[in-house]
């Protein structure tokens, strides 16, 4: 099981007004033990901050 957090506290790729976003990553392999395969099981969150109040997003 493997889990990894990324931040950027500079602007996030070319996002304005985006620092301080960051990534959350947890991964896990799990051998199947059938022909050699191996299950990979990945989930992961993004935070993009928007720092100018006067952009926000509204609807669904």
């Amino acid at each position: 099981m493997f889990l990894k957090y990324s931040y950027a506290p500079t602007n996030l790729f070319g996002f304005a007004d985006s620092k301080h976003s960051w990534y959350a990553d947890l991964s896990a392999n799990v051998p199947l033990n059938v022909w050699g395969l191996t299950l990979n099981a990945h989930v992961g969150y993004q935070k993009v901050q928007i720092t100018d109040a006067s952009r926000t997003r509204t609807g669904s």
